[in-house]
């Protein structure tokens, strides 16, 4: 395909996308035998002319044909697509955004059609606040660095969260500010933040946590058995 047609390709998608976080699209490679079967990969979000999927497989390049299948809300669709791009998203995790060559029915039609959770609609809002953030960062170092910090700030807000509704509450100030960074207040005060290239996150006063689940057995630590009421 001359690079005309490829640019083509890649300014395809330019109408508007709707993310289904949780969704799942199986995919394989164009000219696979039916018998090897196909993937099952994150769907990002979907559109009437295409779709894009995170996978930990960087084997498909741009161009590449694809077969399809997946489901949304009870309905079901299958086709075929082109891969538009190929992205490094960090932590061995690539995008693909593909464009649509056939599928059936109509993707108009069946997001139309699809019965709708209000769950899935409040998962749909906080997954496309997050696509900004996550669009204005530089590059895929920084990306992965700000995903970690939204699942520190999901982890934390649940803690707090389920204390609230077990009628108790932390006998510190724990907040995450707008940045993601979690912040301990009293007589030490502490703020955790995602390390850049690194998996974990660190304090500002030495400590390093290898996963978010040591960040909440820290703040468990902190608060004690008996909380306050």
């Amino acid at each position: 395909m001359p690079n005309s047609e490829a640019m083509n390709v890649r300014e395809s998608r330019r109408e508007p996308r709707f993310p289904f976080p949780g969704g799942r699209v199986d995919v394989r490679r164009a000219g696979w035998k039916a018998s090897m079967g196909y993937q099952a990969h994150r769907l990002v979000d979907l559109s009437p002319n295409g779709l894009a999927f995170v996978a930990h497989d960087p084997s498909l390049e741009p161009l590449d044909k694809i077969g399809f299948r997946l489901r949304i809300g009870g309905c079901e669709a299958e086709g075929r697509a082109v891969v538009c791009y190929r992205r490094a998203e960090g932590g061995g995790i690539w995008r693909y955004g593909t464009l649509f060559l056939e599928v059936a029915p109509d993707i108009e039609v069946l997001l139309q059609e699809a019965e709708v959770d209000p769950a899935e609609v409040r998962a749909v809002a906080r997954a496309l606040a997050e696509e900004m953030v996550l669009a204005r960062c530089g590059d895929a170092e920084e990306r992965a660095r700000m995903r970690r910090q939204m699942v520190l700030q999901e982890a934390v807000d649940a803690w707090l969260g389920r204390l609230r509704e077990l009628g108790r509450r932390p006998p510190l100030a724990v907040t995450v500010d707008r940045d993601g960074v979690l912040r301990i207040e009293g007589a030490d005060p502490v703020a955790i933040r995602a390390v850049p290239g690194r998996s974990g996150y660190a304090a500002d006063d030495g400590r390093y946590f290898a996963s978010v689940f040591e960040v909440l057995e820290f703040l468990r630590t902190l608060v004690g058995p008996e909380g306050r009421s």
